[in-house]
C-alpha cells in the first residue's frame, strides 16, 4: 500500500491535464439551399478513357480490271488529257472555224478529223495533218457548193464535193510582239460532174487571227475565189474572166469562250454558186454561227446554224448542223522517241 498514494498523484495529473485542453469547436454546416433558387446543375461526369488505337484493315490487292472498250477509251481520254512530259509542249489550235481556215496552225505531226450532218441530209468532212508547226495539209468531202439548173431555179448540191488544202503561216507574237497569227491556205477541188456539167473550183485565203485576252479571238482575211463550169455544147465559163472584184471577198469570224472549254463563234464565209443554162457563177454570202464545246484538248463537238445566201435574206436555206472534230498525236509521239 506504500506505492497508492504514487499512483493516486498520477491519476490526478491525468485529469489535470485533460480539463487544461481546449474543448474543440463544432464544424459548421452548409446553410440549406433557398427553395426560390433553382437547383444547381450535376458536374460533369468525367470524359472516358481513350479507347486503344485499332489497326486498320488491310484493304488488299485492286482487283485487276477487265480489258475492253471502255478501258481503251478511258486510256484514250487520258492521254489526251495528260500530255506527255517529255513533249515539247504546243498549243492545240483548230484549223478551221466553221468553214473558213483559221490563222492558226495545227501543231507538228498531229492529225485532225472532222465530220457532220445538217438538217438537208447532207453529210461532209475534213482530215488535217499538222506539217512542222509552220503548215497544214487537208483533204475533205462538202456539200457547199451548189448548181442552179436555170435563173430562178432552187439550187442543187453536188454531193460529195471532193477538195484537198494546203496552209503555211506562222503562230503568234513569233515575230515581232503582238503580231497575229498569219496564215495563207489554197483550197482546190477535184472535178466533178454536175449532169454533164464540168465544174471546178479554187480559193485562195489569207486570214489572221489575234487574242484579245484568254477569252476573246478575232478572225479577219480575205478570200479571192476562181471557178468554172463547161457544157458539152458550149466553152467553159471562168470567174475570173469577171474581174478582181466579183473574186474577191471579206471573211469575219469571233470567236468567245465565256466558259472554260465551251466557246461561241460567228463567222461570216463566201462560196461560189453556179447556174447551167445561161452559164454563170457569182458568190454566195454564208453566216454560221454556233457553239464549239470542247471535251478534251483532242476531242470537240459543235453545233449551230448555217445559212447559205444570207446577202439575200434567204433563210429557208437555213440548216442545224452537228459535227464531231478530233485529233489524234500518236504520230507526234512517235517521231519525238524516234529523236
Amino acid at each position: 500500500m506504500r506505492h497508492l498514494p504514487s499512483v493516486t498523484f498520477a491519476l490526478l495529473s491525468i485529469s489535470g491535464l485533460a480539463y487544461a485542453q481546449p474543448v474543440p469547436l463544432p464544424v459548421p454546416l452548409p446553410p440549406p439551399p433557398d427553395p426560390a433558387l433553382p437547383p444547381s446543375p450535376d458536374p460533369a461526369p468525367p470524359p472516358p478513357p481513350d479507347p486503344q488505337p485499332q489497326a486498320e484493315p488491310d484493304p488488299g490487292p485492286a482487283p485487276p480490271q477487265l480489258p475492253g472498250w471502255a478501258t481503251e477509251a478511258g486510256d484514250a481520254v487520258e492521254r489526251a488529257i495528260t500530255p506527255d512530259p517529255g513533249l515539247p509542249p504546243s498549243a492545240m489550235h483548230f484549223p478551221l472555224i466553221f468553214t473558213a481556215p483559221s490563222g492558226r496552225m495545227l501543231p507538228a505531226a498531229v492529225i485532225w478529223s472532222s465530220s457532220g450532218v445538217h438538217t438537208g441530209g447532207g453529210l461532209y468532212g475534213d482530215l488535217f495533218v499538222g506539217l512542222g508547226d509552220v503548215a497544214e495539209f487537208g483533204i475533205g468531202v462538202t456539200d457547199l457548193i451548189r448548181v442552179r439548173p436555170a435563173p430562178g431555179d432552187d439550187p442543187l448540191r453536188i454531193a460529195p464535193f471532193g477538195q484537198a488544202s494546203f496552209k503555211m503561216g506562222v503562230g503568234e507574237h513569233r515575230f515581232v510582239r503582238h503580231q497575229p497569227a498569219l496564215a495563207l491556205a489554197f483550197r482546190k477541188s477535184f472535178e466533178h460532174t454536175f449532169g454533164v456539167a464540168k465544174v471546178r473550183t479554187a480559193a485562195l485565203y489569207l486570214m489572221a487571227s489575234k487574242s484579245l485576252g484568254r477569252r476573246v479571238t478575232l478572225h479577219g482575211g480575205g478570200v479571192l475565189w476562181d471557178a468554172s463550169i463547161g457544157e458539152p455544147s458550149a466553152p467553159a465559163v471562168f470567174f475570173h474572166d469577171q474581174g478582181v472584184r466579183e473574186q474577191l471577198r471579206p471573211v469575219l469570224a469571233i470567236e468567245a469562250e465565256p466558259i472554260e472549254r465551251s466557246s461561241i463563234m460567228v463567222e461570216l464565209n463566201w462560196v461560189p454558186e453556179f447556174t447551167r443554162a445561161p452559164a454563170d457563177i457569182r458568190l454566195s454570202a454564208m453566216l454560221t454561227w454556233g457553239v464549239r464545246y470542247r471535251i478534251t484538248s483532242l476531242l470537240a463537238f459543235e453545233s449551230g446554224v448555217r445559212i447559205q445566201g444570207i446577202d439575200e435574206a434567204n433563210l429557208l436555206d437555213a440548216q442545224i448542223f452537228g459535227q464531231l472534230s478530233w485529233g489524234s498525236d500518236r504520230l507526234r509521239r512517235a517521231i519525238h522517241k524516234l529523236r
